[in-house]
């Protein structure tokens, strides 16, 4: 995935500890952990500003992204999650999905 600086670091907070804002470098290797259609379901919503259309968010990924935005320090992605969450909660809960990786706080 390639991602500006300037976005990464406005959009994931997480990274602010990680990547000093005035680095030289023109390229940085970073290593995430997490599904990869998660995560380029992350990238594609930090390039909205760019002109890109907002992704869908559904029940099938809503958990999971809900989990990796509250990792990453994505406060609005994260609201937004949990109004999506709690608004189909009755659908949400029938599948098949770990909820202990919910951070306590959510």
């Amino acid at each position: 995935f390639v991602c500006r600086r300037e976005i990464l670091l406005s959009q994931m907070k997480y990274f602010k500890s990680h990547i000093s804002e005035d680095c030289s470098c023109d390229d940085l290797d970073i290593s995430v952990h997490c599904d990869v259609y998660i995560f380029q379901w992350l990238m594609a919503y930090v390039h909205v500003g760019d002109g890109r259309p907002t992704p869908s968010l559904d029940t099938a990924v809503a958990i999971s992204i809900l989990i990796s935005s509250d990792f990453l320090q994505m406060d609005e992605l994260v609201n937004t999650s949990l109004q999506f969450v709690a608004s189909r909660l009755q659908d949400i809960i029938k599948m098949p999905i770990d909820f202990d990786c919910i951070s306590p706080a959510l």
